[in-house]
């Protein structure tokens, strides 16, 4: 399913948004680097919020995950590269009170952080698409996450130290993707307060990660070099094979269905923008 605002009811809901930029933008995550949104950038990023505040607000629901693509993934088949729960402020029929609660890598370095952004900034950090995706909960394990997320804001399955390819169930690495699985997989179960027991949980529920295929040749002639991607986490004969297992969007949304753990999901694309196929 798939969901475009008419452009007057777009109209209104932007107003709000554009105006709390008042300043050029700088974004938290990612780069070090000042990036000054365009105004363009500005209004676009601002319908793609617009647009998922009004299904959020129509379905009255306290928390979702919602996926950007923030990179070109196909070549690995993958559609969305980043997920974070977006989550009601008090009145949730108002347009700004939403935000979402995720983890970013800072500066391309090898640590990251726990951020709460408005929905306007999540679509800000220079998507590739403005299109997204929303994926609801079922009631009972939704009501766990609100509760887990108010008790501890993730930071009893937060692991500091990022890699963008962080192996799965690692103790010394975690990806952004994995942060959100772990916070799932731990609120599902009362009393789970570690990495070490979320991922006991997973494996027992048979998550399964995707195959990330890096050559060597890539890793070595292609500068795979920045501190936020670390190869050392995997196995030597991960590396030798250049098959990694990764923790992505994808098997996030695959373990959720194959677990019957989903109510509903819809794909949101900006006015005048087709949708891209997959997820």
């Amino acid at each position: 399913m798939s969901l475009s605002l008419p452009w007057k009811d777009i109209a209104i809901v932007t107003a709000a948004f554009l105006a709390i930029l008042g300043a050029p933008h700088v974004f938290a995550g990612q780069r070090c680097d000042a990036q000054i949104a365009t105004p363009q950038a500005n209004m676009l990023a601002a319908h793609a919020a617009a647009n998922a505040v009004a299904e959020l607000t129509a379905r009255q629901r306290p928390i979702a995950l919602i996926a950007r693509i923030g990179q070109d993934l196909s070549a690995h088949g993958l559609l969305y590269s980043h997920v974070g729960f977006v989550i009601a402020d008090g009145d949730k029929a108002h347009p700004l009170d939403w935000h979402v609660t995720h983890l970013l890598n800072d500066c391309g370095s090898d640590h990251g952080a726990l951020y709460r952004e408005g929905m306007l900034n999540f679509y800000l950090d220079s998507p590739l698409s403005y299109q997204s995706k929303i994926v609801f909960l079922q009631p009972e394990l939704e009501q766990q996450v609100l509760q887990a997320l108010a008790a501890h804001h993730g930071k009893a399955v937060f692991e500091p130290r990022y890699s963008v390819i962080a192996k799965p169930y690692s103790k010394t690495r975690q990806n952004s993707t994995a942060w959100v699985l772990e916070v799932i997989a731990a609120a599902s179960h009362d009393g789970t307060d570690s990495r070490t027991e979320a991922s006991a949980i997973l494996r027992t529920q048979n998550y399964q990660a995707d195959l990330i295929h890096i050559a060597y040749s890539k890793r070595i002639l292609g500068g795979l070099t920045r501190a936020n991607v670390v190869f050392t986490d995997h196995s030597l004969g991960t590396r030798l094979s250049g098959k990694y297992p990764v923790s992505t969007v994808h098997s996030v949304f695959r373990y959720l269905r194959e677990n019957k753990l989903v109510e509903s999901e819809l794909t949101l694309t900006a006015t005048g923008f087709a949708t891209i196929p997959g997820e």
